[in-house]
């Protein structure tokens, strides 16, 4: 049952809750009236039943008055979610950071699986993490030789998968780096589509051949969007 005290008749703070430092976080939240366990019960907060609305709130101090899909404001920039949310940039930065923490807890349990056999776990991240964003961003998934993931990285380019834009060299050099012996290429689709295009498939075979002239095994090509996930190997196209 959600109590609906107001700043007057809530139960004074006691030393220890104004010292923890998470209490400023509550005091935020029980003032925005989102819906919660008693709002004086400040290490009792229910965000698991809080809307997406309510959490991007108390992260940025104002409640979206438009929906937000979790992954679009994932897929944003700083300016962007300020520009979108109408809130300052520290507080797009904040939100940013709560969604990156979340990203990361993800990245962990894959670091632990074979993502080669285990294809439905690569789609299931990228999807969650990836899948959507004003501006197309190609990333890549660097394994080792057991095809465990050594790094999640996400904006190796901007823009379109066009020739003149995005060359295998970069991604390879990378992948080098890191002493990888597989890539995972991944990239979204803005428009929500995951359908390959003439330019995907152009550039995915152009890296294959790359990255075989240098030891380094593309394993597959993800194509991330709001309606779902394409993989490249899994359609039989490389």
């Amino acid at each position: 049952m959600v109590t609906e005290e107001t700043e007057k008749t809530a139960p004074a703070l006691s030393r220890e809750q104004v010292a923890d430092p998470t209490i400023h976080l509550h005091l935020a939240v029980r003032r925005r009236g989102l819906r919660q366990k008693p709002r004086y019960e400040w290490d009792d907060w229910n965000a698991a039943g809080t809307d997406t609305a309510g959490i991007v709130e108390a992260l940025t101090g104002k409640r979206p008055n438009t929906y937000e899909p979790i992954t679009t404001i994932a897929g944003m920039t700083t300016t962007e979610i300020a520009a979108r949310l109408k809130v300052s940039r520290k507080a797009a930065v904040r939100l940013q950071m709560a969604v990156e923490l979340g990203r990361r807890m993800t990245t962990t349990d894959l670091r632990e699986r074979s993502l080669l056999n285990e294809p439905h776990l690569v789609k299931a991240y990228l999807r969650q993490t990836r899948g959507d964003g004003t501006q197309e961003r190609t990333g890549a998934l660097f394994l080792n030789a057991r095809d465990r993931l050594l790094r999640d990285d996400p904006e190796i380019y901007k823009g379109t998968l066009d020739r003149a834009v995005v060359e295998p060299r970069e991604i390879l050099k990378r992948a080098l780096l890191l002493n990888a012996a597989g890539i995972i290429l991944y990239h979204n689709h803005p428009s929500g589509d995951p359908a390959p295009s003439r330019e995907d498939r152009e550039f995915t075979r152009r890296l294959d051949g790359a990255a075989l002239s240098v030891g380094i095994r593309l394993l597959d090509h993800v194509v991330v969007g709001r309606e779902g996930c394409v993989s490249f190997r899994e359609a039989g196209l490389m």
